[in-house]
């Protein structure tokens, strides 16, 4: 649930894979999201993420140990652009495993959930700094009245972004 107080517009997502027992085939778990609180098995609504696809790294038979380097693969974060979730709004993620029989027992580890408070106004740089760090911009949502940001900074949201005469922006 959304309780920042704040519109989201982005999310990054990561986390680590895992196989417990093993499958003949290569299997894996498919991530999607819904906005509202909605039953993981409904059919319709979801968004996938290929990017947030795990998919066994070994196959076989047996028990794995899922916390054994060969049995786990980690997914790198990734993120989830355009989204809308306004403050008190839910948002439900699921896995899914495609295959209908002979599946491996698959698990998911080390997860990471980021929200991305959106803020459609205007930023400007406010020192030479560095492009995520608050302390180098100042926003406005009328280009008048600056102020510090204090807790986001520009991203693919903003109405504009302007680096003022010598100051330099750093992005790593």
């Amino acid at each position: 649930n959304n309780n920042p107080g704040q519109t989201v517009s982005s999310m990054t997502i990561g986390f680590t894979g895992e196989v417990w027992r093993l499958s003949p085939n290569p299997d894996s778990l498919l991530f999607s999201y819904q906005l509202g609180d909605v039953a993981l098995n409904a059919s319709t609504g979801w968004t996938a993420v290929p990017g947030l696809k795990f998919t066994t790294p070994v196959t076989g038979s047996g028990q794995a140990d899922g916390n054994s380097s060969v049995n786990r693969t980690v997914i790198t974060p990734v993120s989830v652009y355009g989204l809308h979730i306004p403050a008190g709004a839910t948002v439900t993620l699921r896995w899914v495993d495609p295959t209908g029989s002979s599946s491996a027992a698959m698990g998911i580890d080390d997860f990471s959930l980021v929200l991305w408070a959106s803020f459609a106004g205007y930023f400007r740089s406010r020192t030479t700094g560095n492009w995520n760090e608050t302390a180098s911009w100042e926003i406005s949502a009328d280009q008048l009245s600056w102020s510090a940001a204090t807790n986001v900074v520009p991203n693919h949201r903003a109405a504009g972004i302007f680096i003022l005469p010598g100051h330099t922006i750093t992005v790593s």
